[in-house]
């Protein structure tokens, strides 16, 4: 697991990404020191890509509930690439309480957003 969390910032944008999605399947849920890594991925500056792998991935290793994780998810709400945006709202849906109305006020806006996925 070590090795494939280090490649998570290999200057290899492609097996970042895969690093990512293997991160999924290794790691139990709640793993916070992983969780973390995951998530420093969301800001990507250059590749959608890993923000989309990265949102996906924190949906499937992060604690339901947990609002660190649903707080810096929900602001890849306004990404400016639609489908990390669609992944926001999948990775919402899964971690999200359904009494938390916060992420209900995130999400409206998406309705009108104009690509069809999100």
């Amino acid at each position: 697991v070590c090795t494939v969390v280090a490649r998570i910032e290999d200057s290899d944008a492609a097996l970042r990404q895969a690093a990512l999605s293997c991160l999924a399947w290794l790691v139990e849920v709640g793993d916070k020191r992983i969780v973390a890594a995951v998530a420093a991925c969301l800001r990507d500056p250059e590749h959608w890509q890993i923000r989309q792998t990265a949102v996906s991935t924190l949906a499937q290793l992060a604690q339901r509930g947990d609002q660190i994780i649903i707080g810096a998810i929900a602001e890849r709400l306004e990404d400016e690439d639609w489908p990390v945006r669609g992944a926001a709202v999948d990775a919402l849906g899964k971690l999200a309480d359904a009494s938390d109305v916060s992420v209900a006020s995130h999400l409206l806006p998406c309705l009108e957003d104009c690509a069809p996925y999100v």
